[in-house]
């Protein structure tokens, strides 16, 4: 009786189970003031809520309040909105731009 699981059919060996692979995103970017590609890079400090981005080329650097769901890529992508901001100020060009949402 010890071995009454063996009788019967044969013991099938399973699949193993293929995970998909993570799509890692990218943490070195290029700057928006030189133009030099992967010259910026992000540094993500979860324990005091900071990101911090800096131009290795240039020496910019802009640092932003994060969460645990923000990412290298929107550190950036706020770096960049607020250096478009920046310029779209100085430039006094006020009037001659025009938002239309759809």
């Amino acid at each position: 009786r010890q071995f009454a699981f063996a009788m019967g059919r044969r013991r099938s060996s399973g699949r193993k189970q293929v995970g998909k692979k993570k799509v890692r995103l990218a943490e070195v970017f290029k700057c928006p003031f030189c133009a030099h590609e992967k010259a910026c890079e992000v540094k993500m400090d979860r324990g005091g809520r900071v990101g911090t981005i800096r131009c290795r080329i240039c020496d910019q650097s802009f640092s932003t309040s994060i969460n645990y769901l923000s990412d290298p890529v929107d550190v950036y992508a706020e770096w960049v909105d607020k250096a478009e901001e920046e310029q779209y100020r100085d430039s006094g060009d006020e009037d001659e731009v025009k938002v239309t949402l759809s």
